[in-house]
């Protein structure tokens, strides 16, 4: 695994606690179910993969009877193959799947926002028994246009979006896309800016920490280079001594083995009388010369 993957599935996993610490819903808890709901964040199911041999029916129904829902996913990573979808999301504009069909979704991306005609919209969650993925992670919304219908945003329970929606005043600053452009989450200090300083913590650490690893690993190799024991040197150059003998001799160019344990100094005789001495010492022999 190299780094951007793991940044990349720390902060997916940072951004589901967070989520979780806020209300999350899923969509395997409530299948065959319908969702009453001002807006909430939906997986599609608590595990890290979901289950094989899956179709599971989720209605979502809006708050009021004059509001619509929106959609707005984050991504979705369903199995598919070049031959078309093998496990999908499909979506549906009514309160089953009767309705009319808006989209089938797989693969991995981020697909484009979904906005109901009416106060229903229903997913459909299909999978085979081949392979299991991430699914899918999304935020949906119970909301009415003040540009398409004659009801302003009551100033008392509801926040009105820079596009012209308006949303459940609780929504607000929730750190979800609740608007589709972000504007309820604007001016709002301790909430995103918190998700995101997190997220850009964690990263950062992460990269110190790989940067900090591959200097060490340099720097143990380096001294572990440095540090080896080396052999002793030996050599069989011959050194040149000087030295005198008992006799007062001096004899040069004597020349010794220093990686030989010398032996210790011959305990050389006296000196050999002179030879006028030893004639005069000689016996004489009877009846020569006579």
């Amino acid at each position: 695994m190299n780094l951007t993957s793991l940044v990349y599935g720390l902060v997916v996993y940072i951004v589901v606690l967070l989520s979780l610490a806020n209300g999350t819903v899923f969509m395997d808890d409530h299948c065959g179910g319908t969702i009453q709901h001002i807006g909430d964040r939906m997986y599609s199911q608590s595990q890290k993969y979901y289950r094989n041999n899956m179709d599971c029916i989720t209605t979502l129904k809006a708050t009021y009877d004059y509001q619509s829902i929106s959609i707005d996913f984050d991504w979705i990573d369903f199995e598919n193959a070049v031959a078309g979808c093998i496990d999908y999301l499909e979506v549906y504009d009514g309160p089953d799947t009767s309705a009319t069909l808006i989209k089938r979704m797989c693969g991995r991306y981020e697909p484009a926002d979904i906005l109901s005609s009416g106060r229903y919209l229903t997913l459909r969650l299909v999978t085979d028994g081949t392979r299991t993925d991430k699914g899918f992670n999304l935020v949906f919304t119970s909301f009415h246009n003040t540009k398409l219908t004659d009801r302003p945003c009551n100033v008392t329970g509801q926040y009105r979006c820079d596009t012209y929606r308006c949303i459940d005043a609780t929504l607000k600053c929730d750190g979800r896309d609740n608007c589709g452009d972000w504007s309820d989450e604007h001016d709002c200090p301790g909430s995103w800016l918190t998700v995101w300083a997190i997220i850009g913590i964690v990263t950062a650490a992460l990269v110190l920490l790989t940067c900090g690893l591959i200097l060490i690993l340099a720097l143990c190799g380096f001294c572990s280079s440095l540090c080896k024991t080396k052999r002793p040197r030996t050599t069989d150059e011959p050194t040149t001594q000087t030295t005198t003998d008992i006799a007062g001799y001096q004899m040069s160019n004597v020349t010794a083995n220093t990686s030989l344990t010398q032996p210790p100094p011959y305990p050389y005789a006296a000196a050999p009388p002179t030879y006028s001495d030893t004639a005069d010492a000689l016996p004489q022999k009877e009846g020569i010369g006579e």
